[in-house]
């Protein structure tokens, strides 16, 4: 996996965006300024003038990682504290 400081987005890419949820694909990438357009793939909404250092490949490395935080014990725990009937109005 790339370092953030060198990773440079590529158009047509599907990536994450930091302290976003969903994935996005990169409609532009303007080298000079380190921005790239990225378009929200649930809503189509496109976002212009996003800095590369939030950006994230979501390539085959950052899925398994994903998959591995996804399975692990602390998420299923965390998962089911929130799912929880008694917490409800707390």
């Amino acid at each position: 996996m790339p370092m953030r400081r060198d990773y440079v987005p590529t158009v047509g890419e599907e990536v994450l965006l930091l302290n976003h949820l969903g994935t996005f694909m990169v409609e532009e990438v303007d080298s000079d300024s380190k921005t790239a357009s990225l378009r929200v793939l649930r809503s189509g909404v496109l976002m212009k003038d996003v800095e590369w250092r939030t950006i994230w490949p979501l390539d085959d490395n950052t899925r398994a990682v994903l998959t591995d935080i996804f399975n692990s014990q602390e998420f299923k725990q965390l998962l089911s504290k929130r799912n929880d009937p008694k917490d409800v109005g707390e």
